[in-house]
């Protein structure tokens, strides 16, 4: 379901960039985002339910730009 929901974003927003939030403790989050292409651009931190997590912002360009 996660592959469909990642292509569908991609068809969708063919003219941005594809980023992605992954918690820092998640390894397999980041796994799955890798097999398209994203790598590690940054860290950050995210609130959850009033709960501050430290995340591995992962992007991708989608389309060269012109």
């Amino acid at each position: 379901m996660g592959t469909a929901l990642v292509e569908r974003v991609r068809v969708t927003h063919e003219d941005r960039t594809l980023g992605a939030r992954v918690l820092s403790n998640a390894a397999e989050g980041g796994e799955f985002y890798e097999q398209f292409g994203l790598h590690q651009s940054g860290r950050g931190h995210s609130t959850i339910g009033g709960e501050e997590y430290s995340v591995a912002l992962l992007t991708e360009r989608i389309r060269a730009e012109q």
